[in-house]
């Protein structure tokens, strides 16, 4: 086993190998620009702290590592050494990338209502071209050959849930059931978090931030007694789906002076049962875990995709409520992620727990020219055609897409809603409650009950 470095930007760069960083070493995470030196007002990164190769991919992740050969530190460089989401090194090991503690830096940059502008768009999927914002009840829908610029004049935001907090009739009796009793598509973007903006970004993504409280409530009166959060920003296991079996999970997202914070305990009981049955389901996974080789000594970063939702959905709950977290495998098949829904689903029915299960999935990230990630029209042909999906609870259309479209589209939520799909089926109701990409990337909040039986 060595410490080497492991690249995460640009899908579609290659780039050289950067210098890994000091295990253990505080760095002061900041923007990441395309072409630019780090600066500041960022809320994305996802610089690593180590790479560990290893010749085992259902071996754990806690094995200690004080015996490694430790690289000199070095400062974070520019882009070019730095990048995000990109090609995967070393093909034939694992890949652990651990994401630093301390001050995540999170989806933020470019707060002023930029809007999104589509031109003809050349895609190897998608039936659908939208011009970012998408009007109820249904989406527009255009030919590819009559696209044009849109010379935009409203924010993109639309909220569709008009239900008064405290009445009923939202969540159904799900009071004598176990397994899954709440399920929500729910963003991680830092601008959606009242204590991490400023008093004039309060209304940059008030529509999500409303969406969100909504989620909250109705996770509430689900009561579940586990959370499953799927996230793309934890460790990034190749050609495996991990789960954590840390005992504990950290995690702090900072800005500008402004600062969240959460620690929640992990539910090994189910983590290792879930992992036991992707094995019998031919799900590759493995358990990952970090610090303390006993899981009541180990204690996990909980990044920004997995913090943010639990902010609004039982991660502030008093005593907390255990949390399982897991990372999606981009390398697998669209198909071994529903398989792993169904898994999740069953096992948690088999427990006798009752489990909610949030998919952290922020949409296309090229909506704005000024963005960290330039403009792509495909991000705003993604994210019309995941509105719709969701709106229209046809998650298995996710299926038709193609993967190749998700990564041009620049989208981190496919995986995330895979596994979603694969454990709501067709037994839930899906109700879409806000859409909006108020900066550079798209946000969505959906809620998912048991249909009545």
């Amino acid at each position: 086993m060595r410490v080497g470095a492991a690249l995460d930007d640009l899908g579609d760069e290659l780039l050289p190998e950067p210098a890994a960083l000091v295990l253990g070493q505080h760095i002061d995470v900041r923007e990441v620009r395309d072409r630019h030196a780090v600066g500041d007002c960022s809320r994305k990164a996802d610089l690593l702290a180590v790479a560990v190769d290893a010749d085992n991919a259902r071996s754990l992740g806690d094995e200690p590592l004080d015996g490694l050969a430790r690289p000199p530190g070095r400062p974070v460089r520019l882009l070019g050494e730095i990048p995000v989401d990109g090609v995967e090194i070393d093909p034939a090991a694992i890949v652990v990338e651990l994401v630093p503690a301390g001050e995540f830096s999170l989806h933020r940059a470019a707060v002023s209502h930029p809007h999104v502008r589509i031109g003809p768009v050349r895609s190897r999927s998608p039936t659908l071209i939208g011009w970012g914002r998408v009007p109820p009840p249904s989406p527009r829908t255009i030919s590819v050959e009559s696209a044009r610029v849109r010379d935009a004049s409203v924010p993109i935001v639309e909220l569709f849930f008009h239900t008064p907090a405290g009445k009923g009739g939202v969540l159904g009796d799900t009071g004598h059931v176990s397994g899954i009793v709440v399920a929500a598509i729910a963003p991680h973007g830092g601008i959606a978090v009242a204590e991490l903006c400023a008093e004039d970004e309060l209304g940059v993504a008030a529509a999500t931030r409303a969406a969100f409280e909504e989620l909250g409530r109705r996770f509430e009166l689900a009561a579940p007694e586990t959370i499953v959060v799927l996230t793309p920003h934890n460790v990034h296991v190749e050609g495996a789906i991990a789960v954590i079996v840390a005992g504990t999970l950290e995690g702090v997202v900072g800005e500008n002076g402004r600062e969240i914070s959460m620690t929640s305990p992990v539910d090994l009981d189910l983590a290792l049962a879930l992992l036991d049955e992707f094995d019998r389901a031919d799900v590759h996974s493995t358990a990952v875990s970090y610090g303390g080789n006993r899981p009541a000594e180990a204690s996990m970063p909980m990044d920004w995709g997995a913090l943010i939702p639990l902010w609004f959905m039982g991660g502030r709950s008093d005593p907390p409520v255990p949390i399982v977290l897991i990372s999606p495998a981009r390398d697998l098949p669209g198909e071994k992620h529903v398989a792993a829904g169904r898994v999740i689903a069953a096992t948690a029915a088999r427990v006798g727990k009752r489990v909610g299960l949030i998919a952290s999935a922020d949409h296309g990230h090229g909506h704005d020219p000024d963005g960290p990630y330039g403009f792509t029209p495909a991000s705003g042909v993604y994210d019309e055609q995941i509105v719709g999906i969701v709106r229209d609870n046809q998650l298995d259309k996710l299926l038709e897409i193609d993967p190749a479209f998700v990564v041009e589209a620049q989208a981190d939520s496919w995986w995330q809603m895979l596994v979603l799909h694969g454990a709501t089926g067709d037994a839930f109701e899906a109700e879409l409650l806000s859409y909006e990409a108020p900066t550079y990337f798209g946000m969505l909040c959906a809620s998912f009950t048991p249909r009545a039986s």
